[in-house]
């Protein structure tokens, strides 16, 4: 008999009251409210190994869910039966925080960002990166700073409005109230014929939800609200906002010394290298790359970066490596992506010359133009390194004299998996009506043998736009044939029309 172990808990697959089926990602699952799921076979088609047996899943040793095949069973158990989640755009919550206890009643839906508050966690970062007070979040989510760039997983809350904050914040301090989810109270309810014996039998115990310690302050029912919904909304805050006596980084004087700390790295004020100057870093920096005269501007600096070399050294002796670089869209900064010798995330370091001298600035991910072998040699459209060993990399380049030397067959671009050569080139222009250069490319070894890719001229810099593959050669001569105004007569069908 099939069983699964939930803290140390046996459940027999077979033991449950409700059944039904649903539809996820293509597939069609008989589900049951223990937890318990059946793939059905695909009609016309040989069965699988996981096809009609009814299992609790297979746990993931990363993540800890429960899984059939790719697929997340608590995702299709509330799919089955709990609605709410109409648009798509919600996540399951385990309300007992165990991945393994896929009962009904222990699944909920929750908005991402309900999700991520509701993570103790999380909130505290959140907390922490808002100057220690949740309500300047609630207030203004745009306010969630990181200054450091390890938070980036979080910074697209910084997009929520702050009626989304409030709703959610509301929400979280509900759930922590109650004893028992709402799915199961609503089942409870069905079977309860008389409502004053339900609200009875589920009266509970307000305490502090998320800050409090535990202490019983009156009793209330699941249904009572406050006198109204300000005075609700002001009971939330004080709750989030209750001190945590038992945790000293959550102590005033902390959080002062904090807010502090994060005002003067805003400030902009001289670095350890004499003449340049930093802002958005808690430490001060020391720059070894920077030029020691500012005459030449950002050209000038831009050549003595290179990917591997030390960007910047902390007064405490760290050093931050460039893993890559390259000119922002708008020409104003180069941005360089660092990286302490893999011992935290990447972060971002845009160099800016204002007034005669350099400027360090700890900021986010800006779009770039990336560096090839030349700081005048770019790429944009594809994460791979690329070089391209004929490009001119000093001088004003015109696309007349690069197509010139782009002759059909030779080396135009190398990267870690291929080399492209030329199959053929011609100037044209863009929708827009610019100039540019369009080439057609043979990548031997590649799973697509043929691409294109579109290069130009903007500020001084040949920047290469990483464009199309394909599998059939025809489809790149088609292109070249329809740039130059001429008859394509080959009638044989493309693979790549179908792709």
């Amino acid at each position: 008999m099939l069983n699964l172990n939930i803290s140390n808990l046996m459940v027999d697959i077979n033991e449950y009251t409700r059944e039904t089926t649903c539809e996820y990602k293509g597939e069609v699952y008989s589900v049951r409210d223990n937890g318990a799921v059946m793939r059905h076979a695909r009609e016309g088609k040989k069965a699988r190994k996981l096809d009609n047996v009814w299992t609790f899943g297979t746990k993931d040793k990363a993540r800890g869910y429960m899984m059939i095949s790719s697929h997340r069973v608590h995702i299709i158990v509330a799919k089955a039966f709990i609605p709410g989640n109409e648009d798509g755009k919600m996540v399951v919550d385990h309300i007992d925080t165990n991945r393994c206890n896929n009962r009904v009643e222990n699944l909920r839906w929750l908005t991402r960002l309900e999700n991520v508050l509701l993570n103790e966690a999380t909130l505290k970062r959140v907390t922490y990166l808002c100057g220690g007070d949740i309500n300047k979040f609630i207030e203004n989510p745009s306010c969630l700073q990181d200054l450091t760039g390890s938070n980036q997983d979080i910074m697209w809350m910084r997009t929520v409005t702050p009626e989304e904050a409030r709703l959610a914040m509301e929400h979280i301090s509900s759930w922590a109230k109650r004893p028992i989810s709402s799915y199961k109270m609503m089942k409870e309810r069905e079977t309860t014929k008389d409502f004053e014996d339900w609200l009875k039998k589920h009266e509970i115990k307000e305490t502090n939800p998320f800050f409090g310690n535990g202490k019983v302050e009156k009793q209330r029912t699941s249904t009572e609200e406050t006198n109204s919904e300000k005075e609700s909304w002001e009971e939330v805050r004080r709750a989030l906002t209750a001190p945590r006596t038992e945790q000293a980084e959550y102590q005033n004087p902390m959080m002062k010394e904090l807010e502090e700390r994060e005002r003067l790295a805003k400030e902009k004020k001289e670095s350890l290298t004499k003449g340049t100057f930093q802002i958005g870093f808690y430490d001060k920096m020391q720059f070894p790359l920077c030029p020691k005269e500012a005459t030449g501007g950002l050209d000038s600096y831009a050549k003595e970066l290179q990917i591997g070399a030390v960007i910047a050294i902390s007064e405490k002796g760290d050093e931050y490596t460039i893993a890559s670089l390259g000119w922002t869209t708008e020409w104003d900064a180069i941005q360089v992506v660092a990286t302490n010798n893999g011992k935290r995330a990447h972060f971002y370091i845009h160099i800016k010359y204002e007034e005669g001298m350099y400027v360090h600035c700890n900021g986010y991910y800006r779009d770039q133009y990336r560096f090839c072998d030349s700081p005048n040699v770019l790429q944009c459209g594809a994460r791979t390194q690329c070089y391209f060993p004929l490009c001119p990399k000093e001088g004003n380049v015109t696309l007349e004299e690069y197509a010139d030397i782009l002759q059909k067959e030779v080396l135009f671009e190398k990267n870690q998996y291929c080399d492209g050569y030329v199959i053929d080139r011609e100037i044209t222009q863009s929708t827009a009506g610019h100039p540019i250069l369009y080439v057609g490319v043979n990548m031997d070894n590649s799973l697509k043998n043929y691409g294109d890719m579109i290069v130009f001229i903007e500020n001084g810099k040949v920047i290469h736009q990483i464009g199309r593959t394909y599998f059939d050669e025809r489809a790149v001569l088609r292109e070249f044939c329809m740039l130059r105004g001429q008859e394509w007569d080959d009638e044989e069908e493309i693979i790549d029309d179908y792709c």
